[in-house]
């Protein structure tokens, strides 16, 4: 688990776990006047990581197959 999340860090720009008032903090801005023109939009707290690119690779009957990239960067290949 220490390795997952060392890998996990690593791939992202911020290099830190997240914590949860990085998402309260969105939610509160959001909650502000300042944010009444914000409509229909996916707000992503995520460290980065969707702008790293990094999609997941999966054994398909002994081969490595590109999968998915992640559904929050919405692209399928």
């Amino acid at each position: 688990m220490k390795d997952d999340l060392a890998r996990s860090l690593s791939r992202t720009p911020s290099c830190r776990p997240g914590e949860p008032s990085d998402v309260s903090s969105v939610v509160a801005f959001l909650c502000f006047p300042a944010a009444s023109y914000i409509t229909g939009q996916v707000v992503c707290v995520d460290r980065g990581h969707t702008i790293t690119g990094f999609y997941q690779r999966r054994m398909i009957k002994g081969k490595k197959m590109r999968d998915l990239r992640l559904a929050w960067i919405g692209l399928s290949f």
